[in-house]
């Protein structure tokens, strides 16, 4: 569980990526196929930890279900709001 004060669901998805691309270039050091799945919500008003928790519990599954090196921001839909959307982040290519 990582919890970032004061962050939008935009830039946890940048930290997203860049935990992606550590996990990759570890598991190439390694010589071992690493992979990462990583759900994303952000602290609404009337949350509660558990409501909090099971969103973010939702967003992993979410990302699960798609594949694997991907991250799901806001599993559960909301009024007004589109459906989680699971995303592969864009690795650098390697030499």
């Amino acid at each position: 569980l990582v919890v970032l004060p004061d962050t939008e669901a935009s830039d946890a998805a940048v930290l997203a990526t860049r935990l992606f691309t550590a996990v990759a270039d570890r598991g190439e050091a390694l010589a071992l196929p690493l992979t990462i799945s990583i759900g994303c919500t952000e602290l609404l008003a009337d949350d509660t930890t558990e409501s909090l928790l099971h969103r973010a519990d939702l967003a992993l599954y979410a990302s699960k279900d798609t594949g694997r090196n991907r991250f799901a921001i806001d599993a559960e839909p909301r009024p007004g709001l589109p459906p989680a959307s699971s995303r592969t982040p864009q690795l650098p290519a390697g030499p």
